[in-house]
């Protein structure tokens, strides 16, 4: 419980207001960019693992088109690049984005009951 939902003055509600919208600008201002930008880094890491993955389909067809067995092998490279590439990307994902958000989320929620620490 916050300080507003205790005392019901219109003094502590106004400072519970100001706080959630100097919370929200703060989150939209200094928050938002950097997470859209790691969010369009792990895109592009998903998209490309997922292109080197799918890269034996053309060494196939550059086996048709007589290229050689080395192209085979090099697609193969790649694929297995690709696989590694998109779990390492999915456990960093998975493990500290999360982690980080939810960390920061409740220090959110701490500043608006108005209980909040320096350390999120």
């Amino acid at each position: 419980m916050g300080l507003a939902d205790k005392t019901h003055r219109a003094s502590s509600i106004f400072r519970a207001a100001a706080a959630s919208i100097s919370l929200g600008f703060f989150n939209f201002l200094v928050v938002l960019p950097p997470t859209i930008a790691f969010m369009a880094i792990f895109l592009v890491l998903y998209l490309t693992s997922w292109i080197l993955v799918l890269s034996p389909l053309i060494g196939v067809y550059c086996l048709t088109q007589g290229y050689g067995w080395s192209a085979i092998f090099a697609t193969l490279f790649t694929s297995g690049i690709g696989l590694f590439l998109f779990m390492a990307s999915s456990w960093v994902l998975r493990k500290t984005f999360t982690q980080w958000m939810v960390r920061y989320l409740k220090f959110n929620i701490q500043i608006a009951k108005g209980g909040a620490s320096i350390e999120p």
